[in-house]
């Protein structure tokens, strides 16, 4: 059964998460300024940073987070350590990739950077505080499933990102339509594979925060795709081939 507290901190969470439901709209019509969306540097201002340094203000609070609870969880909350540790390994690969893997040519402000990591801090912090406060479960727990949906996500989502590394050799290299992997079928196959991560960890936790944090970033990555989709056609032109946004066949 999902759990869900009727604390008024959970209860305020509960209500958090619920309007970020609705951050598809948002990406739709005004994507957040970073990866191909950010400001190129002529536009940038005292307050803004490079698009590396920002991405690591946006991942590495996360990552100190759940570093935190894995080594402070009891050792008798099984559950706990496991989704520390699927965090961990899904903030630390996505730290590493800015660190040695992707190209960036743009720039970001600094408060936006600030507010992303925050919020992606703040998140990890409640799934896992609440997480401390479940100690039991009914029913059977498919953990060696859950680990391989989480595994693939996390795998399929790497290749992906390798995929669009490959095509940009430098600094300043322009975007070219990107292939291999499933860029044949949609234009964000690598949102899709994180996504699959997102619904494992809750699966893990089987808490109803966790899953509306799943489902608040499925809002926000679909509505990012749409806007991919858009940017691509306007980019690439009679070179882009119609294709769904973010999930193959269906989205």
């Amino acid at each position: 059964m999902t759990t869900f507290s009727t604390d008024i901190p959970s209860l305020a969470l509960t209500t958090f998460q619920v309007l970020n439901l609705a951050s598809y709209a948002s990406q739709v019509s005004s994507p957040t300024p970073y990866s191909r969306f950010a400001l190129p540097p002529s536009d940038s201002s005292p307050s803004t940073i490079s698009g590396r340094k920002g991405m690591l203000c946006i991942y590495t609070p996360a990552l100190l987070v759940s570093s935190f609870f894995l080594m402070t969880s009891p050792a008798a909350n099984g559950r706990e350590h496991l989704a520390s540790c699927l965090l961990l390994a899904h903030f630390g690969k996505r730290v590493l990739e800015t660190l040695f893997l992707h190209k960036y040519s743009g720039t970001m402000e600094l408060q936006t950077a600030s507010f992303i990591g925050g919020f992606y801090a703040f998140i990890s912090a409640a799934c896992l505080f609440q997480q401390r406060s479940v100690l039991s479960y009914g029913g059977d727990f498919p953990v060696g499933s859950l680990l391989a949906v989480f595994a693939v996500g996390q795998l399929g989502n790497l290749y992906h990102h390798y995929l669009l590394s490959r095509l940009r050799t430098g600094p300043g290299t322009g975007y070219v339509v990107p292939t291999g992997g499933l860029f044949s079928l949609c234009t964000s196959p690598h949102y899709f594979f994180e996504l699959l991560s997102w619904f494992s960890f809750a699966l893990v936790c089987n808490h109803l925060n966790v899953f509306l944090t799943a489902m608040g970033m499925t809002s926000y990555l679909a509505g990012r795709s749409v806007s991919n989709q858009r940017w691509s056609a306007e980019k690439f032109g009679e070179k882009w081939k119609a294709k769904k946004n973010m999930i193959p066949f269906i989205f």
